[in-house]
């Protein structure tokens, strides 16, 4: 691949020089199997049209094939421990609430009352029951309907079938994920080979310490594909010692495998921890430099 140029790249969208890999192939301490993995795939390099950015028609299809169709994180599982935890979770036009219920089990339902479509929750909490604040109809926490205001202005209602719309809900790592298709495939299907990758990480001992998010007025995509770009000249200008090659735009996104790629190459383990200040939401450089972790919470 060195020496790339011209129309040898018409298909081949990766830089010159020495890639991840290759760097991985001589270490002395022999990375993890999965970082070994590689799935390179030319996606085109045509301009992708502007509409897909600001026309509503093509939002309104994203809403309807994208958010309404794919597992999402909608919280962490320690952020609803108890019997009657409640996390509200809004996408789009749709909100969602994720309830712990009364035997510990996790369910999510749409966030709607069935009498006027009033929400039932407006943030996060806990209850015995889930009332609507609005004329009172209320749930039990595992869904089923306890309580009608003036009941018998409602023959028509059949008490055993208007339970609460639920969501399909799964857990992995300490993330709640939510699919509001009925027809989704499970979680772990979808998750494919990341379980794997990321096995011993140890993700359902974490905790989230901090949660910032901030709305951008702009289609999500234009904030995606800003932050998985590795084109940050500025940044690794001012850590120089965190420049030590750019051999990740070759084969990987993995950045904790970058900064502590000096250290590995010269055969010692990597110093993860050297850099993992950085990136500490407690620390005052982490506001000063206008970092977030806002892990799932970008719409």
């Amino acid at each position: 691949m060195k020496g790339i140029s011209g129309d040898q790249t018409k298909d081949y969208a990766k830089s010159p020089g020495e890639s991840v890999q290759s760097v991985f192939a001589r270490d002395v301490r022999p990375p993890p199997s999965s970082y070994r993995e590689t799935s390179y795939q030319f996606l085109g390099d045509q301009d992708i049209p502007i509409e897909r950015y600001i026309s509503p028609e093509w939002h309104a299809l994203e809403v309807k094939r994208v958010w309404r169709k794919t597992w999402q994180v909608a919280c962490r599982i320690e952020e609803i421990p108890n019997a009657g935890d409640y996390f509200v979770y809004d996408i789009v036009d749709d909100s969602v609430l994720i309830v712990r219920t009364s035997t510990g089990d996790i369910k999510a339902y749409i966030n709607a009352c069935l009498h006027r479509g009033n929400m039932l929750c407006l943030e996060h909490g806990n209850a015995k029951q889930l009332r609507c604040p609005f004329h009172g109809f209320t749930w039990s926490l595992e869904g089923v309907l306890r309580y009608i205001t003036g009941q018998w202005d409602f023959p028509h209602i059949d008490r055993e079938k208007f339970h609460l719309p639920e969501v399909k809900v799964g857990t992995w790592g300490g993330f709640v994920f939510v699919n509001l298709d009925p027809a989704a495939p499970p979680l772990r299907d979808y998750l494919e080979i990341l379980p794997d990758h990321l096995e011993g990480k140890g993700f359902e001992s974490r905790y989230k310490a901090i949660h910032v998010s901030q709305v951008v007025p702009c289609n999500w995509k234009v904030v995606q594909e800003a932050f998985i770009e590795g084109y940050y000249d500025g940044y690794d200008a001012a850590r120089p010692d965190t420049n030590v090659m750019r051999a990740e735009e070759k084969d990987s996104y993995d950045d904790a495998y970058r900064l502590g790629q000096k250290d590995y190459r010269d055969g010692r383990e990597p110093s993860y921890t050297r850099y993992a200040g950085r990136f500490d939401p407690r620390s005052e450089p982490f506001f000063r430099r206008g970092y977030a972790d806002g892990y799932y919470s970008a719409r």
